[in-house]
């Protein structure tokens, strides 16, 4: 029922702001268009967990200046070579 027609929130499961941060980077990511596997939260929380918090920030908005996320996802998170 809506009260003064103001529609309420709908209640999410994101308790942490680094659950927040990794949510957004789940969209943008699945979002590409042409993408052949979506990726899960899950996964996406597991390649980013060296990162800090405020590295993911800074992530989040070069995936959102790029034309195609995923690729630069998979470019920052692959495995580097020593």
């Amino acid at each position: 029922m809506d009260l003064f027609n103001y529609n309420l929130p709908k209640p999410t499961n994101i308790k942490s702001e680094r659950a927040l941060v990794i949510s957004d980077i789940l969209e943008l990511v699945n979002g590409t268009k042409g993408i052949k596997r979506k990726l899960t939260a899950r996964n996406i929380a597991v390649f980013l967990s060296p990162y800090s918090v405020s590295d993911l920030y800074v992530f989040v908005s070069k995936l959102k200046l790029s034309k195609t996320p995923a690729s630069m996802f998979w470019y920052f998170v692959k495995p580097r070579q020593v």
